[in-house]
């Protein structure tokens, strides 16, 4: 008969093991990257570094934790089941210890985490973990200055270009942006575009509804430019900015708004046309006209008008005879 003492320390041994284990292979990513941050460092000038978080923004994902409670009920079985065999239970004890450490660490914040560095002769970029043991490296990416010499950015996306190829994708911090545009236009990299189409609600969400509502106002001076030909063809439009939710759409999971230019018959008011835009969605999807200003915003609307009018003029013309 095997007394209870040697039970318990085989459950302790085997938990102790099973921890240290999962310590090492799930675990020790954080100090590894930090060295291999500073060993860059002996070898490169670091001029900036940063850490990005990967998963969605202020879309909270709670863990499942039936998957604790099920594997602790096994557990307990086998416990009750094979008690008189230190052995079996020990051998119990260290897989659910494993499993259980492996879920906490994957799940921890450090495993969505990619990391970028620039440096006098390149970026280097490190990728989230995503639960990868430790001896599953990502693929870690450096792209030297020589090799890029323009950029545009998208969202919290850094795109650079090699003659109008492109190299490699960077995601970045909000709170980043001012300092990287610094450090590109040290580089002396060419702007793909003038205007960058960045999520201003990341930065200041009553921005992004002034700059809806700026939107809105110009677009209605510029439709005033084609009254005439509206009236022309017996119509009116109608334009505005359109929100399927109020609030900080920044933290809602559907939030989106666009613009909608509607084409109504000038008496009876029925809807002829309908033509739409995206401004804004929560999922990270960037609308046309998103980050556009002064004169490249004029001329975005007025093409999208001139298209939409004539298109409302084929609408009113008779469909041809087909002639056999």
């Amino acid at each position: 008969m095997i007394d209870s003492l040697t039970v318990w320390q085989a459950l302790i041994v085997a938990y102790l093991c099973a921890t240290v284990l999962s310590a090492l292979v799930w675990g020790v990513q954080p100090y590894l990257r930090s060295r291999r941050l500073q060993a860059l460092k002996t070898r490169e000038r670091v001029r900036f570094s940063s850490d990005v978080h990967t998963a969605p923004a202020g879309i909270e994902h709670r863990p499942n934790r039936a998957g604790y409670w099920l594997g602790a009920l096994l557990w307990a079985l086998l416990v009750a089941l094979f008690g008189h065999s230190p052995l079996l239970i020990g051998a119990a004890t260290a897989l659910f210890a494993t499993l259980f450490w492996r879920k906490l660490f994957v799940e921890s914040e450090f495993h969505t985490v990619q990391r970028y560095a620039f440096t006098d002769r390149g970026i280097w970029i490190f990728p989230a973990r995503h639960g990868l043991p430790v001896w599953k490296k990502p693929h870690e990416v450096f792209v030297s200055w020589r090799d890029v010499d323009a950029y545009k950015i998208e969202g919290v996306d850094l795109l650079l270009h090699r003659d109008e190829q492109f190299v490699v994708r960077l995601s970045f911090k909000p709170t980043d942006y001012e300092r990287l545009l610094g450090l590109l236009a040290d580089r002396e990299l060419a702007r793909m575009e003038v205007s960058d189409r960045i999520w201003v609600a990341q930065f200041d969400e009553h921005a992004f509804y002034e700059w809806e509502e700026e939107i809105s106002r110009m677009g209605w001076n510029l439709l005033d430019l084609y009254a005439d030909e509206f009236e022309e063809l017996h119509l009116v439009p109608e334009f505005g900015v359109m929100r399927n939710m109020p609030g900080n759409r920044l933290l809602d999971e559907y939030a989106r708004s666009w613009l909608q230019l509607n084409v109504l018959d000038i008496d009876t008011h029925e809807k002829r046309l309908t033509s739409t835009f995206a401004l804004w969605h929560s999922n990270g999807a960037l609308g046309q006209f998103t980050g556009l200003r002064g004169q490249e915003l004029v001329d975005a609307l007025q093409e999208w008008f001139r298209r939409v009018l004539q298109e409302s003029a084929a609408l009113g013309q008779p469909d041809e005879e087909v002639v056999s």
